[in-house]
């Protein structure tokens, strides 16, 4: 997801940069898991903006499966 390789993945790194370019922010990630197996199934990147605006993100991180819409 983080090597920019994929549509999504390059929007992950996208989020990744502005943490890197603005230090100091509050940046978050969230694994999301979509049943009882240990495999990671969406996570959410997220940043606190100044001013208090959130930017969040969901990725999708299911290979080959069918897929859902988690949100933008």
């Amino acid at each position: 997801m983080n090597r920019g390789w994929s549509k999504q993945g390059k929007r992950y790194r996208k989020v990744e940069r502005f943490c890197e370019i603005n230090a100091g922010m509050l940046c978050f990630s969230r694994p999301i898991y979509g049943d009882q197996i240990a495999r990671l199934a969406w996570i959410e990147f997220g940043v606190l903006k100044p001013g208090g605006k959130l930017w969040i993100k969901c990725f999708d991180n299911r290979p080959n499966l069918e897929k859902e819409t988690v949100g933008e």
